[in-house]
């Protein structure tokens, strides 16, 4: 008799530890490796979990950037995203975003003590995402297909920028998120 309730008590306790362990662990920061996307042909970002609504909606703040060839040397890409993503199904995510997309011209015009904030602007892109993550429940890493179209900005006139034209782009990544 004693036996069989000592090993009801353990059953109990290792009830109560499998249970505990099927607990959400709180990842806020990933950390993103990208070919394709807002940023050219690569891009690596920060990933920051501004806010969750469990257990499905999440909204992030994204910061990331590439240097890409030129042919008068190197220039960088700066980009700053929200996102939004909706768990579908068991890892499955839908992901919605859009930002902006500076590029050397507008990191030059940035630090030019002429030039104003409106002015430095006008040359870069709108950056949208319409992508999928797989990331399995509990674990750190996470996959991505996404389409990323930007829409280059003409300039500033009296009436606000103007799209110069819509360029279609996508990419591929992979993130840890810890």
């Amino acid at each position: 008799m004693l036996c069989s309730l000592h090993s009801l008590v353990q059953a109990q306790d290792t009830v109560r530890t499998d249970i505990l362990l099927l607990k959400p662990k709180p990842y806020k920061n990933t950390i993103v490796a990208e070919l394709g996307g807002p940023g050219g042909i690569y891009a690596f970002s920060y990933e920051r979990a501004l806010y969750t609504c469990p257990p499905r909606f999440q909204l992030f703040g994204q910061i990331g950037g590439s240097v890409m060839p030129s042919y008068n040397g190197v220039y960088p890409i700066v980009y700053l995203m929200a996102k939004a993503s909706y768990q579908v199904y068991n890892g499955h995510y839908a992901e919605l975003g859009a930002g902006y997309m500076m590029e050397e011209l507008v990191v030059d015009r940035l630090f030019d003590e002429k030039a104003s904030l409106l002015h430095s602007l006008r040359a870069g892109a709108v950056a949208t995402r319409f992508g999928y993550r797989y990331q399995k429940f509990n674990r750190p890493w996470s996959y991505r297909a996404a389409f990323t179209p930007f829409y280059l900005l003409e300039g500033i006139d009296s009436g606000g920028p103007k799209l110069k034209h819509f360029a279609p782009w996508g990419g591929i990544s992979i993130g840890y998120s810890f």
